[in-house]
């Protein structure tokens, strides 16, 4: 044999040896890669055929009934675009009652800042009744209203009415019916007040109407913008009722007050007890 045939023979078992090592490798990949992949193998050829189910079934609904195919899409599309504008909504009101919500703390840090400061009493368990509506009525004062009682009078003279904004009145006569509140702005009215801390007054209505501070104790002068509220004397009226603010100096002594109830026309007007409220014996902030 020649040697050019001899090297040819060789080299062509060589390569055949190379070409079957090659496959050998590429079936352990295999064998390896559906090893690995066994386990998971199930799961996916269900989700598979799960999912071609739904388009075979998808479509065979579109070929047998084309018009109900399509409706049904659209009612899909219209249903989701209604969830969606449906979340959108919630999600603005969310956003709008979480900000109504920190205005509201803020208020309410606002009003017991202020309560503290105005040393109020919340009135809640020494209301006798409450009057929705009090009608004026002539009489022997100038400045007088009627409060219906339906029976459930008659109430103590002296007792003090007055609504969420500030004194009102008191009780000068009743029946089971009926009682007549004096106003605070009737001329024969007297209303002793404290304001600034502990400085003490009186409040007094005007043949105008209006309410006026004088007879302030000592040599205390009151400012424009300070609080009046009632003060307890040898327990005539609770005290810490809210009555007016300063409004203006009048000089001689006395300076003219805008009330915080309002005096004409006094809703959901509140009988109160002559409970002990003075600032050492009561829950006065």
């Amino acid at each position: 044999m020649r040697p050019d045939k001899v090297t040819a023979l060789v080299f062509g078992r060589r390569e055949r040896q190379h070409h079957s090592l090659r496959a050998l490798w590429v079936m352990l990949v295999l064998a390896a890669t559906i090893f690995v992949s066994d386990a998971t193998r199930i799961i996916n050829l269900q989700q598979l055929r799960l999912v071609m189910a739904q388009s075979v079934g998808w479509s065979i609904g579109i070929i047998q009934d084309p018009i109900n195919a399509v409706v049904s899409v659209y009612d899909e599309m219209r249903e989701l675009a209604q969830l969606r504008a449906e979340n959108r909504r919630l999600q603005l009101e969310l956003a709008e009652m979480t900000q109504w919500r920190g205005r509201a703390v803020e208020l309410a840090e606002q009003n017991e800042a202020l309560a503290v400061v105005a040393r109020l009493v919340a009135y809640t368990d020494n209301v006798v009744m409450t009057v929705p509506k009090v009608m004026p009525s002539p009489g022997p004062f100038s400045r007088s209203v009627m409060a219906g009682l339906n029976g459930h009078g008659p109430l103590a003279d002296g007792l003090v009415a007055r609504t969420n904004d500030g004194l009102v009145g008191r009780v000068v006569s009743s029946t089971k019916n009926e009682a007549r509140i004096l106003l605070v702005n009737d001329v024969s009215s007297r209303i002793p007040v404290r304001f600034g801390g502990q400085y003490m007054g009186i409040v007094s209505g005007t043949k105008w109407g209006g309410l006026k501070l004088y007879a302030v104790e000592g040599e205390a002068s009151p400012a424009v913008g300070d609080f009046l509220v009632t003060h307890m004397v040898h327990g005539q009226l609770p005290a810490n009722i809210p009555v007016g603010v300063v409004k203006d100096d009048l000089g001689s002594g006395s300076w003219s007050i805008k009330p915080l109830a309002d005096l004409d026309d006094p809703r959901y007007v509140q009988f109160i007890s002559q409970m002990d409220l003075e600032p050492g014996n009561s829950k006065t902030p």
